[in-house]
């Protein structure tokens, strides 16, 4: 699995402060940390190898971290722990 974020200065318009959003990198929004979708300067982070780590890095930046509402909705993430789970539990 590979994971990016994307720390967006568009939320300012909106929220008054900046958001970071976690996209799988497979996701339609992201592509790799190459697609961005504002005229605003932004920045993408990654690759990350888990969900996890991208999180946590994330949140050194100190903004609010959300999960894409696409790629990691509760039930896309839960199937990748399952396979994750199954890859760990057949190697040697």
């Amino acid at each position: 699995m590979e994971i990016w974020f994307y720390d967006h200065p568009t939320a300012v318009l909106s929220h008054n402060h900046h958001e970071i959003t976690v996209h799988n990198a497979s996701c339609a929004y992201c592509d790799h940390g190459q697609l961005i979708r504002t005229k605003l300067p932004a920045t993408w982070y990654g690759p990350f190898s888990s969900l996890e780590e991208a999180e946590r890095v994330a949140a050194t930046i100190r903004r609010k971290v959300k999960r894409c509402q696409k790629c990691l909705r509760p039930a896309v993430v839960e199937e990748w722990a399952l396979c994750e789970q199954k890859v760990h539990a057949s190697a040697p």
